[in-house]
């Protein structure tokens, strides 16, 4: 369904909500959906525990029978069908990975494979990120070395030579994609390459679009790559810190999705942070910096990574963060208008009083705007 009015929650959707008792009305949902949205949104739901159940035959004819409906939509309800399309997709993908199963006939995996790239070259956000979702999940499902070994050259192939922003940002997502759901992606040559062109493109000071989504994949390859991605953290951290410094404040996505990237850098050195030599001393030193110019950034969102990392590396190597100047900005941002910065700041509070209670008590003793 499009995002519009006719299908937001309420009340007078179905009134049973009001003595059902599998419909509280706590606040956690809006509200009862439209007929027609629930009955879509079922069906998604279901289409995702029946696609892993059913005979090969039957789901090539349903995959087929997806692209059918694709190619002959009208241009303009065609934007709508795919997504949810995808979402039914993306649903039945997750039922395969759930039951253990797999997509095994080749017509199938290219049948698949074409409606996955008709959507990864699509201008619309939304259906380019399912795109990029779908083929990663394809990876993880899809057991042939060769279909994933495939799909990597040709990321990087269209990486290394596109110039439109579509390409790149579709091809961005998927490598990212492919590093979070398998196995394979974390071999020295695949992340090797993943990495040094993401950087590049990260870089890329024409296109603010081609640097969220890049620095969104480097992000989801250092979540996942774990003690394989160490190697990268230092250049990777000097790109981010650098980025901040010279990425207009303006530019609000590229400055949360750099905040994005230094909470993953913090993740994966993690307990490295309380060392003595002199790369974690310079990493740990950058990571700090990072964080302070977020904190100073006009975005609550970007305020909020900056927290966020501050409380993991507080978790890490306490003595590094100064909490005389942490406590008054927490203390601070309880009042913001801002939700989640309130509850980022009352969660890094949290954690700071159960380990150091007396020296936020002394901190906080300070700030003179009240707690």
């Amino acid at each position: 369904q499009g995002n519009s009015a006719s299908g937001s929650g309420a009340l007078e959707h179905d009134l049973s909500c009001l003595y059902a008792q599998d419909q509280p009305l706590d606040g956690s949902t809006p509200g009862p959906l439209p007929l027609g949205v629930a009955v879509i949104d079922a069906s998604v739901a279901l289409f995702g525990q029946v696609f892993p159940r059913v005979a090969s035959k039957h789901r090539q004819q349903l995959l087929s029978h997806f692209g059918d409906c694709i190619r002959t939509a009208k241009a303009a309800r065609q934007q709508q069908i795919q997504i949810n399309i995808f979402t039914a997709f993306l649903a039945a993908l997750r039922g395969l990975v759930d039951h253990k199963s797999g997509l095994k006939e080749a017509e199938l995996i290219s049948t698949a494979n074409q409606l996955i790239m008709g959507a990864l070259a699509s201008s619309d956000a939304i259906l380019r990120c399912a795109a990029g979702e779908a083929l990663g999940r394809m990876a993880q499902v899809v057991d042939d070395g060769k279909f994933l070994a495939n799909t990597v050259q040709a990321c990087f192939e269209t990486l290394k030579t596109a110039r439109d922003a579509v390409s790149r940002t579709g091809h961005s997502l998927v490598l990212g994609c492919l590093h979070r759901y398998t196995s394979g992606m974390s071999s020295g040559h695949h992340l090797n390459t993943s990495v040094g062109i993401l950087q590049a493109l990260a870089q890329d000071n024409s296109s603010p679009t081609v640097q969220v989504w890049s620095l969104h994949a480097l992000a989801l390859i250092a979540d996942t790559g774990g003690p394989l991605f160490r190697s990268y953290v230092q250049q990777t951290l000097t790109l981010v810190v650098s980025l901040m410094l010279t990425v207009p404040s303006s530019q609000v996505d590229v400055h949360q999705c750099l905040g994005r990237c230094l909470q993953a850098l913090v993740t994966t050195l993690g307990p490295e942070l309380v060392g003595g030599s002199s790369s974690v001393v310079d990493m740990r030193t950058s990571c700090l910096a990072g964080c302070a110019v977020m904190l100073n950034h006009p975005d609550a969102i970007v305020r909020v990574s900056a927290i966020q990392c501050l409380q993991q590396i507080q978790l890490f190597a306490p003595a590094c963060v100064a909490l005389t100047r942490l406590v008054p900005c927490l203390c601070d941002s309880l009042s913001n208008n801002h939700l989640l910065l309130r509850r980022a700041a009352a969660s890094c509070l949290r954690q700071l009083v159960q380990r150091q209670a007396q020296e936020v008590m002394v901190s906080a003793s300070q700030y003179g705007g009240g707690i």
